[in-house]
């Protein structure tokens, strides 16, 4: 049944496919339907063909009973059916009657009459009888042959009785071609609607299909119609709606990335460029403006580099090849440093470190490291002087948990899902003044992720900050 399908694939749509095996499936149904038809009213008719004979055969009996010594007399006289040859033998198989109605022209005689026989050689046990279907002269027949004993006179008699069965023929020929005719018509409608109800079934499939050539780059605004029931179509447009959603935020978050950065990088290549313009007019005749010009040169330089070592951490992890060499790494030592590191940094600004020993992380060291000093180089350039930071360092049943708390201006609810976004700021003017380059918290996350690690962030206007990173054991 997969045959023709098989052969067509790769050279007709699935929609036909499909027709084609709706068709193929139901012309099988139709024929096995047919099939059971005509073989349970061909039984069913040969069944009353055979009920038939046995009727006939009693009325026989009963006038042979009635007639001892007058057997032929008596069914002489008899009417028989229709269609019917009644033919009565001696037991040694000597014909002594035949009355046929399958041949009218026949006349009434024992002699010189072409009779209906089953073969001499079949023996039929007294009181028994024997049902067989055949072909005389080209007619098709059904003969059943009875012995009885005549108990009147001692005789044995053997009855023979054939029915024509041309109308059986004739009607399961009839049969036969409105089957025929029924299952070709079939076979035409399971063929259209099989179409139609596949090309319904694939409607949401065509849309996905031109809705995903309509898109491009510049174009991803554009959704499947997601209606109709919960079934698998639903499904699928629903799906690839949610891919256009992630891929249209991946596009909006590279183009914003590759012009934040564009712009952070002629930032500091304008000044470079400006001071380069004061050396080459009056800069190396005045000392001073000299200087100045090599001091902002080697400021802008050293930024720029930094911004570019930022931007290919963040590129050579999206790639995935950063290769993470991890080993047993103390948190609490690296708190330890940080908090060396901030009293040197930020010598003005209250931090307060809370360290819980045994806190064993799987990572690098160095990597750790950098993470740290973001959420300390973070907290010392924007929280106020009046303001404490408190690094915590705890151990869990599953987790190493780092908490970074302060109690600053916080930040709007709205905002904080885009902190970790590459060259976000809450505060352009602020993190210029700062210097900072909305890079860190990105580089931050990344390092969390690569730990197996998670990063939590809870803040409201004016009641702070809080994160909480927390690292698998």
């Amino acid at each position: 049944m997969l045959f023709v399908p098989n052969l067509l694939k790769g050279r007709v749509s699935v929609s036909l496919r499909i027709a084609l095996y709706i068709s193929i499936a139901f012309s099988f149904i139709l024929l096995l339907i047919s099939f059971l038809i005509v073989s349970s009213v061909h039984i069913f008719l040969l069944k009353e063909s055979e009920q038939f004979l046995m009727y006939n055969k009693n009325i026989i009996i009963n006038e042979l009973s009635n007639s001892p010594g007058n057997e032929v007399e008596a069914l002489t006289e008899l009417s028989v059916s229709r269609n019917v040859q009644t033919s009565l033998y001696t037991a040694e198989g000597f014909l002594l009657f035949v009355k046929n109605e399958m041949f009218p022209e026949t006349l009434i005689s024992a002699d010189g009459i072409e009779e209906i026989r089953l073969p001499d050689n079949h023996d039929i046990p007294e009181n028994d009888h024997y049902t067989q279907e055949g072909d005389f002269n080209g007619l098709h027949y059904m003969v059943l042959r009875y012995t009885v004993h005549n108990l009147s006179i001692g005789n044995n008699y053997i009855i023979q009785i054939a029915k024509d069965l041309s109308e059986v023929d004739y009607f399961i020929a009839i049969l036969y071609k409105f089957l025929i005719l029924t299952n070709i018509a079939g076979l035409i409608i399971a063929v259209a609607a099989g179409f139609l109800i596949s090309r319904r079934v694939l409607h949401p499939i065509t849309q996905v299909t031109d809705t995903a050539l309509r898109i491009s780059e510049k174009e991803l605004t554009m959704r499947i119609p997601v209606t109709g029931p919960e079934d698998e179509l639903n499904k699928l447009a629903k799906a690839f709606n949610g891919m256009l959603n992630r891929l249209d935020d991946s596009f909006k978050r590279q183009n914003r990335f590759v012009s934040n950065a564009s712009h952070e990088l002629r930032t500091p290549l304008s000044i470079i460029n400006g001071y380069i313009g004061i050396l080459s007019r009056w800069g190396i005749e005045d000392p001073h403006v000299l200087a100045e010009s090599l001091d902002a040169i080697r400021a802008e330089t050293k930024r720029m580099a930094s911004l570019i070592e930022k931007l290919l951490f963040l590129a050579k992890n999206a790639d995935g090849g950063m290769q993470l060499r991890k080993e047993p790494v103390d948190m609490g030592i690296l708190f330890q440093e940080i908090k060396k590191d901030s009293e040197l940094l930020f010598p003005e600004k209250k931090f307060n470190f809370n360290i819980e020993q045994g806190c064993i992380v799987l990572g690098s060291k160095d990597m750790l490291r950098q993470m740290l000093l973001v959420f300390l180089d973070n907290e010392g350039k924007y929280c106020s002087k009046e303001g404490t930071v408190i690094f915590s360092l705890h151990r869990g049943k599953e987790s190493i948990a780092v908490i970074i708390q302060d109690d600053g201006p916080g930040m709007e609810q709205t905002k904080i899902k885009y902190i970790f976004d590459r060259f976000y700021r809450l505060d352009d003017a602020r993190d210029k003044a700062s210097g900072g380059s909305g890079l860190g918290l990105s580089i931050a996350k990344e390092i969390i992720e690569l730990h197996g690690g998670s990063v939590n962030v809870k803040s409201s206007i004016g009641q702070g900050t809080v994160f909480t990173l927390n690292f698998p054991l």
